[in-house]
Order: C-alpha cells, then structure tokens, then sequence
C-alpha cells in the first residue's frame, strides 16, 4: 500500500484536475480506503492526469480496486467495465498480462 502512496506523490507534478485528483487519491489512501486510491489511480491513467494516457494500466487499478478491500467496489468494477468497452482486444491482453505480473 505504501507503493501506491509514493507512486500518487510522484505524480505531484500534474496540474490542475490532475492534482486534485492526486490530493483526493492521497486522501483516500491516508484515511484507508485503498479503493479510492486505487480508483483514483484508475481515472488518472483512463483520462491522462498527470500521467500519459494508459488504458492498460488504468484497466489493472481498476482491477485493483474492484478486488477491495474498500467502501464501494462495485464503482471500480463499473469503471473497469467502462473502460473495457473502449479498449482493443490488444490492450485488454496486455491488462491480464499487467495483472498477471501483479499476482492478480
């Protein structure tokens, strides 16, 4: 969990949105809920935040997140499948194969 911590305050330097979406992950995160975290995570990646646009790597947190443990996981699964509509068959591979590498 500290990983995500770190990476989220790596990421300080986006601006506008993508820091507030940093400052809401960091929040999360502080107060326990990796779901939102890794949610947040999600959304940075899917929407470019702060970080190059990657659906595969947004698809994993989403993953990562649908997993829980958190409040809401149905949210994350929602965005997965979201996302999932958008992707190529390629990326969807590439995602198992991310999640794979994560022991997921």
């Amino acid at each position: 969990m500290v990983r995500i911590l770190i990476f989220a305050i790596l990421l300080l330097g986006g601006a506008g949105s993508a820091l507030a979406g940093v400052e809401a992950g960091i929040e999360a995160y502080t107060r326990g809920d990796y779901l939102a975290a890794r949610n947040n995570l999600g959304l940075m990646f899917e929407q470019g935040g702060g970080v190059t646009r990657d659906y595969v790597r947004a698809y994993a947190w989403f993953t990562r997140a649908a997993k829980g443990p958190g409040l809401d996981p149905d949210r994350a699964a929602l965005n997965q499948a979201r996302l999932a509509a958008k992707m190529t068959p390629e990326e969807r591979a590439a995602a198992r194969h991310l999640l794979a590498e994560w022991g997921l």
